[in-house]
């Protein structure tokens, strides 16, 4: 029952890993590697890739034995993209009482 509320949250974390290649894709061993600090359930290939085809997509890689995980269609997981520090820039910004510039707060880093 717990393994199956935490799914969402298991598709949405590998969305955002497979996110930040700018080939939308990584070798499935290198996901193999860090499964359990993403907190994937142990059949992740059946029960988050394959379950899930709408989203990923297992591609063979040149050499044998080698997998690619690819982010197929990422487009529903876009507002999770999102850093939190955009949304709070967005709200302070709308404040009536902001003391900061708001060009200040859409381009500070810090």
């Amino acid at each position: 029952m717990a393994i199956d509320s935490s799914l969402p949250l298991a598709v949405t974390r590998l969305v955002k890993l497979l996110s930040m290649s700018l080939s939308k894709k990584l070798p499935l061993r290198a996901i193999f590697k860090v499964w359990r600090e993403l907190g994937l359930p142990d059949n992740f290939e059946d029960s988050v890739i394959s379950s899930n085809s709408d989203i990923f997509l297992l591609q063979d890689g040149n050499e044998p034995n080698t997998h690619f995980l690819v982010l197929n269609d990422g487009e529903a997981f876009k507002d999770c993209l999102i850093p939190a520090v955009e949304n709070w820039r967005v709200v302070e910004c709308c404040k009536e009482d902001c003391s900061v510039d708001r060009t200040d707060l859409k381009y500070s880093f810090k």
